[in-house]
């Protein structure tokens, strides 16, 4: 997802939430400086989560991965070549190790393939600005290592 922009405009989904959106997540205080509706970000941030939580229970259904795999796999690169990768119009997981691998000492290669209606919800998701707004209002909400792993 690093070879965007997926929109003319530079994050505009959060620029949509900011400005069009009921919410009201942000406004401009009397001093002139901008002022976060926290409470709205926590609401919104809970119902990304529940989406999130959603995708990922039909990408385990879908896929080959054990749990706890799939609760290593990245969206980005972190450490291991375990992550999202969408190339030949096919989004798939890639998982580099596997339970023998340790007894081997190699890692094999396995690419797990997403159904097309669950890949078009993952693009929606991630090229669509769920995801940026999350680690936008995730640098709002917490620290900056926990707004990080929004990253990953």
């Amino acid at each position: 997802m690093d070879h965007g922009p997926f929109t003319d405009v530079p994050h505009s989904y959060l620029s949509y939430l900011i400005q069009n959106s009921s919410w009201e997540f942000a406004f401009v205080n009397d001093t002139g400086g901008l002022s976060w509706n926290v409470p709205a970000l926590c609401e919104i941030m809970d119902k990304f989560g529940q989406v999130n939580a959603m995708l990922m229970l039909l990408n385990y259904i879908f896929s080959d991965n054990r749990g706890t795999q799939l609760a290593d796999q990245r969206i980005h690169n972190a450490f291991q070549l375990r992550s999202l990768h969408y190339a030949l119009k096919s989004m798939f997981w890639l998982t580099r190790r596997t339970k023998t691998s340790n007894l081997t000492g190699t890692d094999a290669c396995i690419p797990t393939f997403i159904p097309d209606v669950v890949e078009e919800l993952m693009v929606e998701y991630l090229a669509g600005g769920m995801r940026d707004v999350e680690e936008a209002f995730a640098h709002v909400l917490y620290c900056a290592e926990s707004a990080a792993l929004y990253h990953t």
